[in-house]
């Protein structure tokens, strides 16, 4: 909480990429449910025209070799579609219901599992996305070689699958370079700074004393009054940063739900990193 005249400190980098993740992977996901829905669409209309072919292959009804090849390569494209959809999911679950659980009961064990799978379903999202993009592109290689007489049979699955192997090769390439951050929450891994030890505060101290340690801090560092009694620059450059220091502390120390995020942080890496 503000008091009246008081500045709400600004957000940090890291609150700032937080919220630029959480606004990508939305957008991600609703793009992939989009997809799915339109490949599934796809998929489904054409087995139905020829029967068997969904997954296995068995053709009831005849299917040329160019039509095999565009129709399957948009049955892995769809594959790669439910696993990008899923495995976020997966993810989230795990770093933002679960994980919170076992670190509050200091489940170490548990901690560290959820570490595992986390780490484990990074990297399945890596490779996810690799996989969508050479499906895409050997999908438009099929569309684009595929000859007239070969297609003739496809009932337009050759332009469907064409659209569609194209807006996800844009689509996701237009996402990296726009965003180039995970579209979904992560482990705790990179080291966090000692709030606590930035304000001289015990880690149970209350609001009270954390406000009152911040005031007298940031008077006793601030530069103007620093550049008052000496002229070594060194030391006020160190007074600058060592303002920043109490300032990141306090803006998150001053609000219990960053503070609890933070706690909990910290909580979980000494889990993960006990030996």
């Amino acid at each position: 909480m503000h008091e009246p005249g008081e500045e709400e400190p600004e957000p940090s980098p890291e609150e700032v990429r937080q919220a630029c993740a959480g606004c990508c992977g939305c957008v991600k996901f609703i793009f992939v449910v989009w997809v799915f829905v339109w490949q599934y669409n796809v998929v489904s209309q054409y087995a139905l025209r020829m029967p068997l072919a969904l997954w296995d292959g068995n053709h009831v009804v005849p299917m040329t070799d160019e039509c095999a090849a565009i129709y399957f390569a948009l049955q892995r494209s769809l594959l790669c579609t439910i696993l990008e959809m899923l495995l976020p999911v997966f993810i989230f679950s795990i770093v933002i219901i679960i994980l919170p659980r076992f670190t509050a009961q200091r489940n170490e064990s548990m901690v560290k599992l959820c570490g595992l799978l986390v780490g484990l379903a990074t990297m399945s999202v890596t490779m996810v996305s690799i996989c969508s993009y050479v499906v895409c592109i050997m999908g438009l290689v099929s569309v684009w070689h595929a000859s007239a007489e070969g297609i003739a049979e496809c009932h337009s699955l050759d332009n469907c699958a064409w659209y569609v192997f194209l807006w996800l090769m844009i689509f996701n390439c237009c996402f990296q370079a726009c965003c180039g951050i995970r579209p979904y929450p992560t482990m705790p891994t990179e080291p966090l700074p000692d709030h606590y030890k930035a304000l001289e505060v015990a880690g149970d101290a209350d609001q009270a004393t954390i406000k009152t340690a911040w005031r007298k801090l940031q008077i006793q560092h601030h530069p103007d009054k620093v550049k008052a009694r000496t002229t070594d620059s060194v030391e006020i450059a160190q007074s600058e940063v060592r303002v920043r220091e109490i300032n990141a502390a306090w803006a998150v120390l001053q609000d219990s739900g960053k503070r609890a995020k933070y706690d909990q942080d910290r909580e979980t890496q000494r889990l993960l990193s006990s030996p």
